[in-house]
């Protein structure tokens, strides 16, 4: 494999008030409008009830970890660097 694989996160029209809020030092949670339930990561389309309709809630800060990751190995070169899965511009 030649050059060099780098993962950038791009903004799209589902997920722009969550990047926003990275920004701003802020974690906004895509909510459902038809069924309340708050979900991540955004998609264009609610995971629960496949509805379209969202408002963007804040964080409250509080929650539950049920689970998490730890990664050893970088599958990527690009994943080696820091600054690899920043928002692109």
């Amino acid at each position: 494999m030649q050059g060099e694989f780098v993962v950038h996160v791009g903004e799209h029209y589902f997920d722009a008030p969550f990047w926003q809020g990275c920004r701003e030092h802020r974690l906004l949670l895509p909510t459902c409008r038809a069924c309340g339930k708050a979900h991540l990561p955004p998609r264009p389309v609610r995971p629960f009830c496949f509805a379209e309709e969202i408002a963007w809630q804040e964080a409250s800060g509080h929650g539950h970890v049920s689970t998490w990751t730890k990664v050893h190995k970088a599958w990527f070169p690009g994943l080696r660097r820091g600054d690899a899965l920043r928002p692109s511009a």
